[in-house]
């Protein structure tokens, strides 16, 4: 009994998948079982995947079925249709150049867009062959006949061309910078995922409530991207969402995924001070150094007292007995108990996630003069200390080479209140308050 394959349907029976011969891979000879050959095929027709060479997928003749009035129809199962294709007869010679298009079958009139329960007409050697829209047909069983140069791919499960975006790396470098890296993975389906170029979109809220976009544009090649951001709420969670946008085969591909930048909080000083001999409450609030649009270094004007111990937390309690409060929050000190901490030296610190002692204390405190300024780095995660005090008024800056330095002036909020003016006379008639010139803490009373 003969099988008859209808024009636009076609009914695939199990028995005549099971029924077919069993052959070992990669000895030329057809495979039922859907992997590809990597040889050419021992076979009267084959399937070239023309983007992975060395991809072959043999028909069998199968003598029961008969299509367009033609008793016998050659079937290959391929696990995964993709990418560029053509028929090609046993006959053909790889590497011959010419006198061989009459064994090529590709698509009729450079239509080669490829759909399940689809006849597609074919000639000579005609175009690439391709699934539509650049995607895939899982578990493709294709039907081939030489005699109307038709095919026809029946089962299978169509595979849209696409594409993913993973967030790879978020942290937060300072209070309200930080940072974000992100990684597009075109899908398999995609045969020249190297061409593609992406437009990217990120949105996110600042510190201020606005919501701010960033538009990225990837060349082609170029799939991971770094973004630094500089208005981030402080000590808090900030969410990014990313929306990914590229052209393929005439179709837009998009795909979005969103994530978090977490950023510290302002580091605070704590330890022997004037304010406060190692109390929880108490503690000195670091101040950015405004000619730093990084934002990550921050200094502190200290008096200290004792041994001139410290260390930084970024949380204060709220009594003098409060140090859960503390140590529920980050805490940055040394990796031991007690490290001398010399002048004009950069020290590393490390995150505590709890309870420490460990503490920085001065090689030796100047009693005469126990005012110091510390500077906190994020970036390098570094501290380091230097001896310097509060100036008074502007007639107590010391002179010398450094008074007829040329300085901006700022406020502690880091705004410009004066620019290009002499170190001597840098806050000559500015209201009461501090202000910082030439990297230097002035207070005018």
């Amino acid at each position: 009994m003969k099988t008859h394959l209808p024009k636009f349907a076609l009914t695939l029976l199990s028995a005549i998948m099971l029924a077919l011969p069993s052959m070992a891979q990669d000895d030329g000879h057809p495979d039922p079982q859907g992997e590809p050959i990597h040889n050419q095929p021992v076979a009267d027709y084959y399937l070239n995947n023309l983007n992975n060479k060395g991809e072959y997928y043999a028909f069998t003749l199968d003598p029961t079925l008969t299509w367009g009035g033609v008793t016998g129809v050659y079937v290959a199962h391929i696990n995964v249709l993709h990418g560029d294709f053509k028929i090609y007869s046993g006959s053909y010679k790889e590497g011959q150049s010419s006198g061989q298009n009459n064994l090529i079958f590709g698509a009729a009139n450079g239509f080669g867009g490829v759909s399940v329960q689809q006849v597609k007409q074919l000639e000579h050697p005609g175009t690439n062959l391709s699934v539509e829209g650049g995607g895939q047909i899982k578990n493709a069983v294709v039907y081939f006949n030489p005699s109307t140069m038709q095919m026809y791919v029946e089962q299978g499960e169509d595979i849209p061309a696409d594409l993913t975006v993973t967030i790879t790396d978020a942290q937060g470098i300072s209070p309200g910078h930080g940072t974000l890296t992100y990684e597009i993975t075109p899908g398999k389906n995609i045969t020249n995922p190297g061409t593609l170029t992406y437009n990217v979109e990120l949105k996110y809220v600042n510190a201020s409530g606005q919501t701010i976009y960033v538009d990225r544009t990837l060349s082609a090649g170029t799939t991971s991207d770094t973004v630094t951001f500089d208005d981030l709420k402080i000590g808090a969670a900030t969410q990014v969402n990313i929306h990914v946008k590229t052209d393929y085969n005439g179709s837009s591909l998009e795909a979005e995924t969103a994530g978090e930048i977490t950023t510290p909080e302002v580091p605070i000083l704590i330890g022997q001070i004037a304010e406060g001999s190692w109390q929880p409450n108490v503690g000195i609030v670091g101040t950015a150094y405004p000619w730093d649009r990084a934002g990550v270094i921050y200094y502190f004007q200290v008096e200290f007292t004792g041994n001139g111990e410290f260390s930084f937390v970024t949380k204060l309690g709220t009594t003098s007995t409060d140090w859960a409060t503390v140590n529920a929050n980050p805490r940055y000190s040394p990796s031991s108990r007690r490290v001398d901490a010399p002048l004009d030296t950069w020290l590393p610190y490390q995150q505590f996630n709890g309870s420490t002692e460990n503490a920085w204390q001065l090689e030796e405190l100047d009693t005469t003069d126990p005012n110091y300024i510390v500077a906190f780095d994020y970036a390098t995660k570094q501290i380091k200390v230097l001896h310097g005090s509060v100036v008074t008024g502007v007639k107590d800056i010391e002179t010398g080479d450094e008074s007829a330095q040329i300085v901006d002036v700022y406020n502690l909020s880091g705004t410009v209140v004066r620019s290009g003016v002499q170190m001597s006379s840098a806050t000559d008639g500015l209201p009461a308050g501090f202000y910082i010139a030439g990297g230097k803490k002035l207070l005018v009373r």
